[in-house]
Order: C-alpha cells, then structure tokens, then sequence
C-alpha cells in the first residue's frame, strides 16, 4: 500500500454522510492528541451541523512525543480495532541516569530505588545516578541489554497512561497521588536497537505491537542496566503502512479544503486489500 502517489477519487469526504476517511496526520511536540481531534473539528465548522462525521484518532501518542497520528472520519472509525493491532515504528532518545514518575522528560524524578547504585553526586539534580564505578555501559553491553528486551514479554504499564481504572483515567489518579500498583500486560516487541550512544544518552529504533508503552521500555531498559532511564525525545515514524513522510503535518489543517485534500477514502489506498472490512455495526473500541 504505498500512500505517497494515492490522489482522491471518491466523493468528497465530508459530503456523504455514509463517507469514510482516513487522516494520518504528522503532530508535532507539545499538542495532545485530543488537540488534533479539537484542530480538526474546528476546520469542519464550515460544514452544516448535520453533517459533521463522527472523528477519533487510531491510537493516542504522549504529548511530548510527535509524529504519526492517525484520525478516523466517519464510517472508518470502525477500523479502530484493525489500527490497534498494527505494528508501530519509532525513534527516539533515552537519557540513562535519571528515572521519573512518568517515564519521561516531563515527568519528576523519582526517589533513589533500591535496583539503583549510588547517586552521581555531580551536581545533576535530584535523581540522577551512574552505574558502580562511574563508568557507563559499553556499546556492546547496551546492544546485549536491548536484544534480551526483543519478543514476547510482560510489561506494566506507566501510571502516568490514558488506560482507565474504575472508570477514571490513571493520569488523573497519578496526579492525585493515588497511583495504583498495575497488572502486567502481555505485549510484543518486535525491534529494538541502540543507533547511536553518547554518555547518557542513547538514540534508538523500535517496533512494536499492541499495547505496549515506550514509556515503560526506556523504565524497564534503565533498570536492567542498573542505572535508570526515561524518554527524551520519541518520534512515531510509521503505523502500519502510513509513514512519517507521508503525514500531513499538522499546521497545514486549517480549513475545510486542506482536509478534504489530506483525508483518503479506504478503497482509495487499497486498505482493504490488506485488512478486513469491518463487520456492519461494529463500533470503534
């Protein structure tokens, strides 16, 4: 499914009220994804009230975070289900020394944990740490280290996550200081690589399946080497078959005409080729 050279063929977008559209939108750091979906319904107040599709986003990128977003348009928000279980591509920088409360830079640094060595004493800020020695890990010891965290395995998800619990968002009960000790999930990984390393800073490549949290990885990674992590930086560069390069950035979405240039119809870019139409009825999760 190669999204570069698909034009739009079907009816217009917003026209038809059993239309279906898929936007798969480049966001940039500091906007939520639900700022996307905001960004984009302001662009359809043109359209008769009536006639406003039902939008959601495939899959909820970290604020911090930028890249690949995907947003359903109407009938397509049926394909939910086939979007969450894609593989997802990122890229991104993992700062060793310092673990925080969310996983990552935005988060607090948290108290010295037992699995940590002495802190750095270094002048670094609270929460920062070396491994015994004050000597980092060798390339080959990260290599080693990131290849035993590649297949099938348990991870427990950051408090600081959208996933809900008595009906209320984690993040919420994380900032009220209520954060509660969660179950491990069983994910996949797929690919994960260090590129490029420098001191405490470690630039890597993943691939992922459903469900799992970059966020926990960079947790879990930081822990084994004995030093704690946390995500600097974290670029989505693909979901499924719609890569960066192809997304519509998202300062480009302004009216009603750049989306109806930017959202493609299913049968459009062979979507179905590849996965199965949704059963009649069916709902997004």
């Amino acid at each position: 499914m190669n999204l570069s050279v698909i034009s739009w063929s079907a009816p217009r977008p917003f026209s038809c009220p059993r239309a279906a559209g898929i936007l798969s939108v480049r966001k940039p750091a500091g906007p939520t994804s639900y700022d996307v979906i905001r960004r984009i319904k302001r662009a359809l107040s043109a359209l008769d009230a009536k006639c406003l599709p039902k939008i959601g986003h495939a899959g909820t990128l970290d604020p911090f975070a930028e890249g690949v977003l995907v947003v359903l348009v109407g009938r397509a928000t049926r394909l939910f289900d086939a979007f969450q279980g894609m593989r997802k591509r990122y890229r991104g920088l993992l700062r060793l020394g310092m673990e925080t409360d969310s996983g990552d830079l935005t988060g607090v640094p948290i108290e010295v944990p037992s699995f940590l060595p002495s802190p750095l004493g270094r002048g670094e800020g609270e929460g920062s740490f070396s491994p015994a020695g004050g000597v980092w890990p060798t390339r080959e010891e990260l290599e080693a280290q990131a290849g035993r965290w590649i297949g099938d395995q348990d991870q427990v998800p950051p408090v600081f996550s959208a996933l809900r619990l008595g009906g209320r968002r984690l993040y919420d009960l994380a900032r009220e200081g209520r954060a509660p000790e969660l179950p491990a999930r069983r994910v996949t990984i797929y690919e994960f690589k260090i590129t490029e390393n420098q001191g405490p800073w470690l630039r890597f490549e993943a691939e992922v399946g459903r469900g799992v949290y970059l966020r926990s990885l960079a947790r879990d990674f930081g822990r084994a080497l004995g030093v704690g992590a946390h995500l600097a930086e974290l670029v989505r560069t693909a979901v499924g078959p719609f890569r960066i390069e192809d997304a519509r950035p998202l300062e480009e979405l302004r009216t009603l005409r750049d989306l109806e240039e930017a959202v493609k119809a299913p049968e459009t870019i062979g979507f179905y080729d590849s996965y199965p139409r949704p059963v009649c009825g069916e709902r997004a999760g």
